[in-house]
């Protein structure tokens, strides 16, 4: 319980100046595309994936361990604990208790700018635009700085345009806001509401007109491949953008890459420091969550974990997550744990933090599978050489 708290009281997320949801903290924006689209496709998760039975999830957790920590009703003496409620349950998906909550807390506190902007945010992921247009031009009236009524207003022009249905409208919008700027603006307005499978579409026009066409185009495929939206916009966007691609691909005569000087960050979410506290031993097994690993990185140019992990090192592990093969044809060839089945692997692949290597132990055999796998085996860290895998999995074998 203790790590809990420790957990609320050092995590805000703060898009624009703002606070807006515990349990995040927020890189300055625009970040690189592989991290927003990584840190995106999270979000959504969080609001629909269940926990998997026998997993040590890290998706949900955090957020229904600091919903559950909200004071009550009676004892919230200002908008923050509302605000906090509402954010956390539209991030979980309950759209209705978010928006109860929110007007509630903007009934007792009228001229809090994050109530009022939160049940814009439930609108807007209901595709309630009228709902969504009123809630949103009162946050603006109620915005506390000329940068968030900027973006604000930007978020509102969308609203307008959205309820237009899909048409030319959106390359027209993509203008509307230029420079950095605009896809800063675009970026958080996609984090805010995740579930609009449209927004990455004005993210991807923005970045095409800040000269990053590789960016551009993985996020139209995105929405193609994730969202399944096909149509004329779709299509017009990606025919634009391949040959732009592709020509800059021959001219590099290397792996492409984004404008240096166009990101301000590698993701939008910065590493959850929080105090992690380990599952207890089962039967001399221990369960590892994905979070721990998550923690280990580059400092100076030395690899550093956890000091958790150094303890469990070379210890019995147990962890849930889904394969990926390399290479050569499953089951042959090498293959990686990731925590959570990927769309495409080259546009939203997880860092280095977050592959297990797997050694599987003579006589397991794996198969592909988009469903969770459970296995055991020997936890090995990467202590000294920074271009491998930061940890591996040996004599892994399968948990029924």
């Amino acid at each position: 319980m203790q790590s809990i708290h420790i957990l609320l009281l050092t995590l805000l997320i703060q898009p624009a100046g703002t606070s807006f949801c515990p349990v995040e903290v927020w890189n300055p924006l625009p970040a690189r595309t592989r991290g927003f689209v990584r840190d995106l496709r999270n979000v959504r998760l969080v609001a629909v994936l269940p926990n998997i039975p026998g997993s040590v999830q890290s998706l949900r957790g955090p957020y229904e361990q600091a919903l559950a920590l909200v004071p009550p009703k009676p004892k919230r003496l200002n908008a923050k604990p509302w605000g906090d409620d509402a954010a956390l349950r539209l991030r979980l998906g309950d759209f209705a208790g978010a928006e109860e909550t929110a007007r509630e807390g903007l009934a007792n506190f009228p001229t809090d700018f994050r109530l009022a902007l939160l049940v814009a945010l439930v609108a807007h992921a209901r595709e309630d635009w009228v709902q969504a247009e009123r809630a949103m031009a009162l946050a603006i009236s109620l915005a506390p700085t000329a940068e968030i009524k900027k973006n604000r207003l930007d978020h509102l022009a969308w609203l307008r345009a959205r309820a237009k249905g899909v048409g030319p409208w959106l390359l027209e919008l993509s203008k509307r806001l230029k420079g950095y700027d605009g896809l800063a603006s675009a970026q958080e307005m996609c984090l805010l509401v995740p579930g609009d499978a449209l927004l990455p579409l004005l993210v991807a026009c923005r970045a095409r007109d800040l000269g990053d066409a590789h960016g551009a185009i993985i996020l139209v495929d995105g929405v193609a491949g994730e969202s399944g939206i096909r149509n004329e916009l779709v299509a017009k966007l990606r025919a634009e953008l391949a040959p732009r691609v592709t020509a800059a691909a021959k001219a590099s005569g290397a792996h492409l890459s984004h404008p240096a000087d166009l990101y301000r960050s590698d993701a939008p979410f910065a590493p959850n420091e929080s105090l992690i506290v380990l599952p207890p031993v089962q039967n001399g097994v221990q369960p590892l969550p994905w979070a721990l690993l998550g923690q280990s990185r580059m400092q100076k140019g030395n690899l550093r974990h956890s000091d958790i992990l150094y303890k469990i090192d070379g210890k019995t592990i147990e962890i849930v997550g889904s394969t990926h093969f390399l290479g050569e044809e499953p089951p042959n060839g090498p293959v990686v744990l990731v925590e959570l089945p990927y769309g495409c692997w080259h546009c939203d692949m997880p860092g280095l933090p977050g592959l297990l290597n797997l050694y599987m132990a003579e006589g397991q055999n794996i198969q592909p599978s988009r469903e969770p796998v459970r296995l055991r085996g020997k936890l090995r860290l990467n202590r000294e050489n920074p271009e491998d895998y930061l940890f591996s999995l040996e004599e892994a074998s399968l948990v029924e």
